[in-house]
């Protein structure tokens, strides 16, 4: 592997998770995709930031609720918008510390999709942040399992774009609503930047 990580067992991919496809973990040219059958990983793409072909060597990244993974893959076939890798035994596992939380309000802009079909555009602000998640502040309730396209503004040099999901909400004593957020669609370079932004506020607060 690439990346200096603690091999682990990989954990199981299913049909519809989000992952990312790239040249290697550290890579700006990824391509978001999800999964169309997790024997033999066919993934569709969802980008066309990455061309792969038969024989490549690629790195697939996913994550759970726990960390993020990254797995080399070889490139059995090659379609219009779609891979069937097969991955590696081994996985990479992000460090620990591109996982920390620091508690910090940011503004976070999020659609919402209504009954119409049309989606809204909602704004909140963070109450703690993570490269894998954050916990928001909003004014209004969002059922678990709701999936969040979202920016995410740190400071005048970084912005964050997703998706997360809805892990769970609750309502305050004063009618205001917290979610807790699981990024679940995130470039492998951003999740790398904002796990660099974390760390850096805890060594230096400002």
């Amino acid at each position: 592997m690439t990346s200096p990580a603690e091999a682990i067992v990989r954990p199981t991919l299913s049909k519809g998770d989000p992952v990312t496809i790239a040249s290697s973990p550290h890579s700006s040219d990824g391509s978001d995709a999800s999964v169309v059958s997790a024997e033999g990983l066919v993934v569709s793409l969802k980008g066309r930031r990455i061309t792969a072909t038969v024989g490549e060597t690629v790195i697939v990244s996913f994550s759970d609720a726990a960390a993020l993974y990254h797995s080399e893959a070889v490139v059995e076939e090659a379609a219009a918008n779609r891979l069937t890798v097969r991955l590696s035994e081994d996985v990479a596992r992000v460090q620990r510390r591109d996982f920390a939380r620091i508690y910090v309000e940011l503004p976070i802009v999020y659609l919402v999709a209504r009954s119409t079909g049309r989606a809204a555009v909602q704004r909140g602000t963070t109450i703690d942040v993570s490269a894998g998640g954050a916990a928001i502040r909003t004014a209004g309730d969002i059922a678990a399992g709701t999936p969040l396209p979202f920016v995410l503004r740190c400071d005048d040099e970084l912005e964050i774009v997703g998706v997360a999901r809805v892990i769970d909400s609750t309502e305050d004593r004063r009618g205001r609503f917290r979610q807790r957020l699981r990024f679940e669609q995130l470039r492998i370079v951003d999740r790398d930047e904002l796990a660099g932004w974390v760390f850096r506020k805890q060594v230096k607060p400002r």
